[in-house]
């Protein structure tokens, strides 16, 4: 619920970056910003040959400020006015 109501309209995903920067850094992955603003890491035990890769956008389409989530029926839905 905390990441769904960052503001994450395209061109502005700063508030996102810095939630999943500080989230990787405790649980003890690698990595931070490259050199194109990507944010990439990786476990220390890191392996070629046994790896993972996921790769995703983290803006929204518009309306993608103030959202406002709420949980119905073990659904997280809008409260209408927005995106989710």
């Amino acid at each position: 619920m905390e990441l769904i109501k960052i503001d994450s309209p395209t061109g502005s995903v700063e508030g996102i970056q810095n939630l999943l920067n500080d989230f990787f850094i405790k649980y003890d992955f690698e990595g931070g910003l490259d050199g194109n603003d990507n944010l990439v890491f990786r476990t220390k035990k890191f392996d070629t040959r046994k790896s993972l890769f996921l790769t995703t956008h983290i803006d929204t389409v518009s309306p993608g400020e103030s959202i406002k989530p709420r949980i119905k029926d073990d659904f997280v839905i809008t409260d209408g006015t927005t995106i989710l």
